[in-house]
């Protein structure tokens, strides 16, 4: 601003001069007077030079200042991603120190089992239940009751059972999703030890669905009825000579 307005009067200055000139066309000029004009005009000529090169600095300071101004932005920016993940941390160590967190991934995990479970429910027993995982509980919707929802504890016996089943089956088959493997066999230890027999033939049944699945089931079991069932079987039993365990495999047609 300085700069400009020195421009101005500079250029008033030299229409003023010419307009002397003018004026003065054919009058004589000492030299002492034309020494004192151009001592003036060396002056201003400097004073221009100086503040042309502090007006170069200010515009040198201008260009760091807006340079530490975008790295102080950007900083700020960063800074905010650092706090917002920061606060993230911190809500996931309390979690972690509640066991919060540890319910919530078992909660979401049941979820996604429970519909690998419906699927087999489905077939199993022929299509009659879904079932469901709502607020930390278990519960199935009776199509043949027009999807009623009722809680696992009213299912018989029989039916307790072949949903544990379908659940732990879909929990196995997650598991080996995860290895890459194929899961070919099943071990099923007791589960029906004090059920009757009409629940037995009912389990029964639904094993040898699952096994028609190509996927073959072990059972341990002491019914008399489950042995008579099974085909192929290993026998458990005590010598008397030596009271030790003995394995005999036997297959019956």
């Amino acid at each position: 601003e300085k700069i400009s307005k020195f421009d101005k009067h500079f250029f008033y200055l030299q229409k003023e001069k010419t307009r002397l000139d003018e004026a003065t066309a054919g009058k004589r000029v000492t030299e002492e007077e034309k020494k004192e004009a151009d001592v003036r005009l060396e002056a201003k000529n400097q004073q221009k030079q100086e503040m042309s090169e502090k007006l170069g600095e200010m515009n040198v300071v201008l260009k760091k200042m807006k340079e530490d101004f975008e790295t102080t932005r950007l900083l700020r920016e960063e800074l905010a991603g650092v706090e917002k993940r920061l606060d993230t941390a911190k809500e996931l160590l309390n979690l972690v120190r509640a066991n919060s967190l540890l319910d919530f991934v078992a909660e979401e995990y049941l979820e996604d089992v429970s519909h690998l479970a419906t699927a087999k429910l489905l077939n199993l027993l022929d299509g009659r239940y879904i079932l469901r995982y709502e607020d930390k509980e278990f519960f199935v919707l009776d199509n043949f009751c027009g999807g009623q929802r009722r809680s696992v504890s009213t299912l018989s016996g029989g039916e307790t059972f072949v949903v544990s089943l379908a659940l732990a089956l879909s929990i196995s088959e997650a598991i080996i999703k995860n290895s890459e493997r194929s899961m070919d066999f099943f071990f099923l230890d007791e589960g029906f030890g004090t059920l009757g027999e009409d629940l037995c033939s009912v389990i029964m049944t639904t094993l040898d669905k699952l096994q028609k699945d190509n996927l073959t089931i072990g059972l341990i079991s002491h019914r008399e009825a489950i042995k008579d069932i099974v085909k192929s079987k290993l026998l458990v039993s005590r010598s008397r000579q030596t009271g030790n365990s003995v394995v005999s495999y036997r297959f019956d047609m």
